[in-house]
C-alpha cells in the first residue's frame, strides 16, 4: 500500500467525529479510494460480527423486542457487507471475470447461509444459546480476515470539487429519481 492508509486505519479515523477526521476522510476518499471500499468492508464485517454475538445475549422468552431490533442490525449489517462485497468485487475483476466473481460470491453467501442456518441448529442444541451465536459471530472473521490480506482495488477518485453529499447523491438519489421518471415503476416496486 505503500504511504496510502490500509482499510483498517481509515475506518478507525472514520469513528472519530471532528471536524478534522472528517477532512482526513476526505483527503484519504481522494488519494485512495481503494481504502475506502477495504474499510467500509471492515466496518460492515465488525458491526455483523458484533450483532451475531449480541442476538445470543438477551433472553427471547423476556426480551423479544431486543432480540428483533438486534436481529434487525444483523440484517442491515450484512446487506451492507453484501454491497460492500460486490462493490469490491467490481472493482478488482476484469469485465471477462465478472460472472465468475458473481457466482463465487453467490456460492459463499449459500455456504454461509447453510452454515449459519444448519450449523446454528446443531449448535444450539449442542452448547448453551449464547455459545452457539458467538461462534456464528466468529465465522464473520474469515471475511474479516480476507479483507485485510486481500490488496485494497485500484479506484480512480472521484472528480475533484465534489463534495461528499455530491457524490451520494449521483450514487444513491439520482438512480433512484430516474427509476421513477420511467412508466411503470409504482407496478415493479408493488
Amino acid at each position: 500500500v505503500g504511504k496510502h492508509p490500509s482499510g483498517a486505519e481509515l475506518t478507525k479515523v472514520k469513528f472519530e467525529s471532528s471536524p478534522e477526521a472528517l477532512e482526513a476522510i476526505e483527503k484519504l476518499e481522494r488519494e485512495n479510494p481503494g481504502a475506502v471500499i477495504v474499510g467500509s468492508m471492515i466496518a460492515a464485517q465488525a458491526l455483523l460480527f458484533a450483532a451475531i454475538i449480541a442476538l445470543g445475549v438477551p433472553d427471547p422468552k423476556s426480551e423479544p423486542w431486543l432480540l428483533a431490533w438486534l436481529a434487525l442490525l444483523v440484517a442491515f449489517a450484512s446487506a451492507s457487507q453484501d454491497i460492500v462485497i460486490d462493490a469490491y468485487r467490481v472493482e478488482c475483476l476484469d469485465d471477462r471475470r465478472q460472472a465468475a466473481g458473481a457466482a463465487t460470491a453467490v456460492f459463499g453467501w449459500r455456504v454461509g447461509q447453510f452454515g449459519a442456518a444448519a450449523g446454528g441448529l446443531v449448535l444450539a442444541d449442542l452448547v448453551p444459546w449464547e455459545a452457539a451465536f458467538l461462534v456464528m459471530g466468529g465465522a464473520v472473521a474469515v471475511g474479516l480476515v480476507a479483507a485485510l490480506v486481500n490488496p485494497e482495488p485500484n479506484v480512480s477518485p472521484p472528480p475533484r470539487g465534489d463534495s461528499l453529499g455530491q457524490v451520494l447523491y449521483q450514487a444513491a438519489v439520482a438512480p433512484l429519481a430516474d427509476f421513477a421518471k420511467r412508466e411503470g415503476w409504482i407496478a415493479i416496486l408493488a
